[in-house]
This record gives structure tokens, C-alpha cells and sequence, in this order.
């Protein structure tokens, strides 16, 4: 039975293993520049990718879908980077040209802002997520600005239990996206306690996400084992207030280890709950996407993101400067379970040539003006 304690299990298993391959990624980069061109480049260890003959096919490293339209080049970190076109033979003679410690760059180039948002990273990682790039360059005269966004809006095909059932606005701004206004003026000891208490909320939130979920299609699934139990679908809604009254009893309690099927054929002396965990593909669909969109991301951040925009950055938004044209930034489920999660970068850049042409002009008139004056 795919329980959501055996998928959690498996997810953490598996996400352990991925992580070997995905610490040596060193850095996922999206540089923009002045005339709007974008191009990804992904730094990751070389002797982490896995070796390979000539001849051989490969599809995905650490998790990046690359094709003839990626390029590659390995190097020290403080020589300068020099692409070939990529093919499985041009990695192996990286292999045996390289030293182990190199340091192996893939690099795509975009045709525009919509191959990028079909084709970038970002979309490869979330294959399940609208996610919408925008790229504006804006010429001012004195100055040229810059404004880049993302926007990653989930899609939950399960019903989700609002988040203002126990969050209040200014706590679920704080939980699902990071926003500090309500850390305003606390100290140390007092956002522990404050952050505790919503740790509580977001426990029990998530187990009547989860109870409501397989409770959902259990009743939506009812005709394949009502003729088979000695309750009616009244008795079983009932039966989920109860498991949820539990948690609420009790907010930091593991409710994920409970099993559902097990759980109901006790109360009723039936095999037929356990059954239907067992075998019912909706069930399995419901736990699936519940453990990759609600729980994964408490293990580890889905994506972690640079992004270098011409100019200095003036204003942004869910990011972390790091210097003046370039951000650091996360993408993961849970930032997108309140809304839409959006990331949004502007910059403005001195037109310099310009800015000197119209100073001397202004410079001449005002001599001419003074010539003038004098005669």
C-alpha cells in the first residue's frame, strides 16, 4: 500500500540520493543582457557526472534535460570558459582532458523570453506548474530600465483546505513566502514562540489537507467497496472529523504514520478499507501529489537560483541581492501553495553617450547664451 508514510519514506530516500548529484551542482545562473539576449548556465563538480563512453546517449545530469542546443566546457574556477557544442563524446573527451576537480559548465542560449519560458530550468524542474517569464527594456533617454518577473502558480488538481482556516494573513505570509512584517519588533525568544505556535497551525493544516484528500476520494470512490463494509458514506465523513479532531488535540502529534485503511478496518472489522488503499489508482494519484507538493519541500528547497540583469538593481522582490546587478533566489511548491509566487527583479542602467551628448549640448546653448549676453 502506497501510505503516505511509505511515500514520504521513499521521497526522502530518494531525494537523499538525488542530493549527492545535486551538492556538486555549484550553481544554476541566468544572466540577461543589454540587447535582451538570455542564456542559462549550469557550474556543476565533473566528477560528479556519471562517467561515460563515447557513443553513449544521455538525457538528464542532476536533474537538467540537455540536448544538442546546450553547450558545455569544463575548467578552473579562475580560467576563462571556452563551449563546444554538447554530445555524450564531447563529455567524454572533457573527461579525459579534465582534471578531477574541474569544474563542468552546460550553457543554453534563448531565442526570446517565450523560449525561455518554455525551455528554461525552471519549467524543467516544475512540470506541473504554470510558470510565465516577462522581460521588458524600456529606453527613458537618460537611462534604460529593466524589469524582469517569474510567476509560478500551482496547479491543485486535489481541493485544498483554505490556508485561512488557521493561518491568519500576516502568518501565512510568513510561513508560505517568507514575508518578516510580522517579525517586527520581536526578539529571539519571542519568535520562537511565535513560530511554534504556527509550526502547530501548519501541522494540523496539513493534516486536514491530507485527511481531506483521501477522505475526497475515498466517498467520491464509494460505489467500489460499499457493498463490502457494514457503514454508510455518513458514518465515514464522520470518521474523518474524528481523525482530524485528533490532530487538532494534538497538533504535534506524526499524524502521516497513521494508515487510513488500516485504521477503518480495525474500527469495522472489515479488510476492504485496506483493500481500496492498496489498489484504487486515485488514492495512490492523491498520495503522490500531496507528498511532492506539500511535504518534499520541508526536506529540501526545490531550486535555488542566480539571475545577473544589466544595471543596478533598484527594486526587487522575493530575491536576495547579492551585489548590484545580480540576485540569488528559491522556487519550491510550498512558497506557491498560498498564491501564485512571484519573483520580480527592475534595474536601470545610465545611458552614458547620451547623457554626455545632452550635457554638451545644454553646455553650448547655455555658452551661446552668455556670448549673446556680453555683446
Amino acid at each position: 500500500m502506497k501510505t503516505i508514510k511509505n511515500i514520504l519514506i521513499g521521497g526522502f530516500v530518494a531525494l537523499c540520493l538525488a542530493s549527492c548529484d545535486n551538492n556538486k551542482v555549484l550553481e544554476y545562473k541566468t544572466v540577461i543582457n543589454e540587447n535582451g539576449e538570455i542564456y542559462q548556465e549550469v557550474a556543476i563538480q565533473l566528477d560528479s557526472i556519471p562517467k561515460l563512453k563515447r557513443g553513449d546517449t544521455l538525457t538528464s545530469i542532476a536533474g537538467l534535460k540537455v540536448d544538442s542546443l546546450w553547450k558545455i566546457s569544463s575548467k578552473h574556477s579562475d580560467e576563462p570558459t571556452e563551449y563546444k557544442d554538447f554530445s555524450c563524446d564531447n563529455l567524454v573527451a572533457l573527461f579525459n582532458e579534465a582534471d578531477w576537480d574541474s569544474i563542468c559548465y552546460f550553457k543554453r542560449d534563448y531565442a526570446d523570453i517565450s523560449d525561455y519560458q518554455q525551455n528554461s530550468i525552471q519549467a524543467q524542474q516544475f512540470p506541473h506548474v504554470k510558470v510565465e517569464m516577462k522581460f521588458n527594456k524600456k529606453f527613458k533617454w537618460f537611462y534604460t530600465s529593466y524589469e524582469y518577473g517569474e510567476t509560478y502558480s500551482l496547479d491543485t488538481t486535489f481541493v485544498q483546505v483554505p490556508i485561512d482556516k488557521y493561518f491568519t494573513e500576516a502568518e501565512s505570509r510568513f510561513w508560505f513566502t517568507g514575508n518578516l512584517d510580522l517579525l517586527v519588533g520581536l526578539n529571539g525568544i519571542e519568535i520562537q514562540k511565535l513560530t511554534d505556535k504556527i509550526s502547530d497551525k501548519a501541522n494540523v493544516w496539513l493534516a486536514d489537507n491530507y485527511i481531506e484528500g483521501v477522505f475526497y476520494v475515498m466517498l467520491s470512490e464509494w460505489d467500489e467497496i460499499k457493498n463490502t463494509v457494514s457503514i454508510n458514506k455518513n458514518t465515514l465523513s464522520q470518521e474523518k472529523d474524528s481523525l482530524l479532531l485528533s490532530v487538532k488535540n494534538n497538533p504535534q502529534s506524526e499524524w502521516w504514520t497513521t494508515d487510513v485503511g488500516a485504521y477503518l478496518d480495525k474500527k469495522y472489522n472489515s479488510k476492504s478499507f485496506s483493500k481500496f488503499m492498496d489498489e484504487n489508482k486515485e488514492i495512490d494519484k492523491f498520495n503522490e501529489f500531496f507528498s511532492a507538493y506539500y511535504l518534499v519541500d520541508f526536506i529540501d528547497d526545490k531550486l535555488k537560483c542566480d539571475l545577473q540583469i544589466p544595471g543596478k538593481i533598484i527594486k526587487s522582490s522575493n530575491v536576495f541581492q547579492t551585489s548590484d546587478n545580480q540576485v540569488n533566489y528559491r522556487i519550491s511548491h510550498y512558497r506557491m501553495l498560498k498564491e501564485p509566487y512571484k519573483i520580480n527583479v527592475t534595474s536601470y542602467k545610465l545611458n552614458v553617450w547620451i547623457s554626455l551628448f545632452t550635457l554638451l549640448i545644454v553646455a553650448a546653448a547655455f555658452a551661446f547664451l552668455l556670448s549673446r549676453k556680453k555683446r
